[in-house]
């Protein structure tokens, strides 16, 4: 009986390890998203959020797209649910310009320098294409 809860314990204190290696300011909400651009679609019934994602020293910066429903607000414990990217360390979001072509159409310009992390091609319905300018 005693060796099952020694380990308990290891498994517990091995499970609380990985998880601090692999995004503890994520997953504790750590990070910080500083909106740039909000851009709602043509109908009102959803938006293009593009901001800076910011968890902490030990990680990158990144910019990154949602897709939010009008009213929705982006949470700092989100992350881009269509594009993320930088720069080789570079981040600038004014180089991301989503321009919805329809209600449903997203089109997203990045430049030719972006490291692409996540490039979603269909979000809820939206089609997103990309353009490298």
């Amino acid at each position: 009986m005693m060796i099952n809860k020694k380990k308990q314990i290891g498994f517990l204190t091995g499970f609380i390890l990985i998880v601090a290696i692999f995004g503890l300011y994520d997953f504790l909400g750590l990070c910080d998203n500083d909106i740039i651009k909000n851009l709602p679609s043509k109908d009102n019934a959803y938006k293009a959020i593009v901001f800076n994602r910011s968890c902490g020293a030990t990680t990158s910066d990144s910019v990154q797209v949602s897709i939010k429903r009008f009213n929705d607000e982006l949470s700092d414990s989100e992350n881009g649910s269509i594009f993320i990217m930088d720069e080789n360390n570079i981040i600038d979001a004014k180089a991301i310009n989503p321009i919805w072509q329809t209600d449903n159409i997203l089109l997203i310009k990045y430049p030719k320098t972006a490291r692409i992390y996540k490039k979603v091609q269909s979000f809820k319905g939206i089609n997103i294409d990309y353009s490298i300018q």
